[in-house]
């Protein structure tokens, strides 16, 4: 459902998550479960049966209603990681496309509850000059972390150049000779 990103020039995918699908549970055990009484109602009672259409649609169509949209929702969310931007695409009428530069991240956090650390699955928290933004909820959040981090790595040159010459400023040890040299510098 999710369209690819508009990468620009020398710019290169690294990865493309789908979020974790938040909030089906429920509305896909309520279809079940309403499911089941109707047709085990049908099967007990003439009338529920006569009219088992019109228990499908009342039970079973509100809780459908709400899974479908819900996975249709969870579908068309993308994140995506690229060499020069975190890229985030929400919305199937409304295509929604958001980004940030690696250039403009400050910091990477992870933020996991106890039962989230044991499925795996967590929220990341992206935080910028401008703001913050949330990634998430994903699964391996700090597998997308790391993933952030080598790419924001990569594009920030080294500090020092590799032609720099380090000499040391340490004071001369105390067994040398006291020479005009050692003098001036005490």
């Amino acid at each position: 459902m999710s369209r690819h990103p508009q990468l620009q020039r020398d710019e290169h995918l690294i990865v493309s998550i789908t979020p974790t699908p938040w909030g089906l549970t429920a509305p896909f055990l309520s279809v079940l479960l309403a499911l089941g009484l109707v047709i085990e109602g049908a099967m007990h009672l003439h009338v529920i049966h006569q009219y088992e259409p019109v228990g499908l649609a009342i039970l079973v169509g509100p809780p459908l209603l709400v899974l479908a949209t819900r996975l249709w929702r969870w579908r068309s969310h993308k994140i995506h990681v690229t060499s020069e931007q975190l890229i985030t695409e929400a919305g199937a009428l409304r295509h929604v496309v958001s980004s940030i530069a690696l250039d403009d991240v400050v910091s990477l956090e992870v933020e996991q509850r106890f039962n989230e650390r044991l499925r795996r699955r967590g929220v990341v928290r992206v935080v910028t000059q401008q703001g913050v933004a949330l990634l998430g909820p994903v699964r391996h959040p700090d597998a997308l972390a790391r993933i952030v981090e080598q790419a924001r790595r990569k594009r920030q040159p080294s500090a020092v150049a590799y032609d720099t010459i380090f000499e040391p400023t340490l004071p001369p040890p105390a067994w040398l000779p006291r020479t005009k040299m050692n003098r001036q510098r005490r």
